[in-house]
């Protein structure tokens, strides 16, 4: 993992990332239980988080197959944003 930061030329983010992902689980967790608007904060944080690597990696030339990751959980924060909206 340290070689694909130090890759893509933004290692010194690595633990903020790191970070940021960790928030954003446990803000969905606690959310989920606690506070639709946590749950909410988290998802966009999330989302925006898979969005931005998906750029990253498209603007390296990454294969497809590499962008699937990203890609899904984006979907997939990116539907359970969709979903609080909703309702």
């Amino acid at each position: 993992m340290v070689e694909e930061f130090e890759r893509y030329g933004v290692s010194r983010f690595r633990t903020l990332v790191g970070y940021l992902e960790l928030l954003g689980g446990l803000g969905q967790i606690v959310g989920y239980y606690y506070s639709h608007y946590l749950f909410m904060s988290a998802s966009l944080g999330l989302a925006t988080l898979m969005f931005m690597a998906i750029i990253l990696r498209a603007r390296l030339r990454d294969p497809f197959l590499e962008i699937i990751p990203a890609a899904g959980l984006f979907m997939i924060n990116a539907y359970l944003l969709y979903q609080l909206i909703i309702e």
